[in-house]
């Protein structure tokens, strides 16, 4: 009886020990599950923390080389740039040429076109899809197409203040098209006529508009209304007959009854002396050969 006794207990002992160490077992594979899963839970939070955001829109610029120079006409079509004192950096486009080329049934309009060797100065403005599908809106005669950045520079002959190297534009050309904060890829447009046609009689500049780019000019510089007046190709026509000069003209004053939806009359009258100074001083044959609007 003993012996069986203490057989019986050496078993039952045996016996759990064995459910101990498998318990124990357990524990510890449990303990390494719950280890993983939250190691996995970290990981996960630390994968969506660094998770970089959605590529930002791009940076909207338009290059105005017509009246959006002039600010006050800017902000007929879009309050808000006045709204946010927001203003335009002066700037020059390379193998760009301005001409009187935008036909319209009111008369004709400033375009350009691209032409190697040539420049164009004119000002970037930076705006909003809403108020870039308001311009797209304003000129819609012309197709919008988008400027390489190796294209602008400053104006070379502006003095420092308006040379602002850490304008989006120019940071953007340095480092290849993209700025260096979150705000994404710039874009740089320019309005093209959809059919360039040059001025004549029956469709001619209007002083009146060109009163309202001279405006944007000279709130620049006068140097810049300067080369505004040089620059521009198709003040008149060289290759017309002597025998049709009689009769001939591309350009009419038109103050007294302006033709221009954007004129601003009184401005065009209070400043028609100086304006003319201008014009004749650097486009003498063009201004002789300019009509009286009836």
């Amino acid at each position: 009886l003993p012996m069986a006794y203490k057989f019986a207990m050496s078993r039952a002992a045996a016996a759990m020990h064995q459910l101990f160490t498998k318990s124990k077992s357990k524990q510890k594979k449990m303990t390494v599950a719950l280890e993983h899963t939250s190691s996995s839970i970290k990981t996960t939070k630390s994968r969506q923390t660094s998770t970089p955001s959605a590529t930002p829109p791009p940076r909207h610029f338009i290059f105005g080389y017509g009246s959006l120079i002039c600010p006050q006409s800017r902000a007929i079509t879009a309050p808000t740039l006045a709204a946010n004192n927001r203003t335009a950096q002066p700037a020059l486009a390379h193998h760009i040429e301005r001409t009187w080329s935008a036909r319209t049934s009111s008369g004709t309009y400033a375009g350009v076109r691209f032409r190697e060797g040539a420049q164009c100065t004119g000002v970037l403005l930076e705006v909003d899809d809403d108020e870039l599908a308001m311009f797209d809106e304003r000129e819609r005669g012309y197709d919008r197409v988008l400027v390489d950045l190796n294209r602008i520079e400053h104006v070379p002959f502006l003095s420092e203040e308006y040379k602002d190297d850490d304008h989006a534009v120019f940071v953007a050309k340095r480092r290849g098209g993209t700025t260096t904060t979150t705000r994404g890829v710039v874009n740089v447009w320019v309005y093209m006529p959809k059919r360039a046609v040059m001025a004549n009689a029956t469709a001619p500049i209007v002083q009146s508009y060109v009163d309202i780019i001279l405006r944007g000019c000279l709130s620049i510089s006068e140097e810049f209304a300067r080369h505004f007046i040089e620059t521009t190709h198709g003040w008149w026509h060289d290759h017309v007959e002597k025998k049709d000069l009689d009769g001939h003209y591309t350009w009419i004053d038109d103050r007294q009854c302006p033709r221009y939806l954007r004129a601003d009359i009184n401005y065009s009258r209070s400043n028609s002396d100086h304006l003319d100074v201008l014009l004749k001083e650097h486009s003498p044959c063009a201004f002789q050969k300019r009509r009286l609007s009836v």
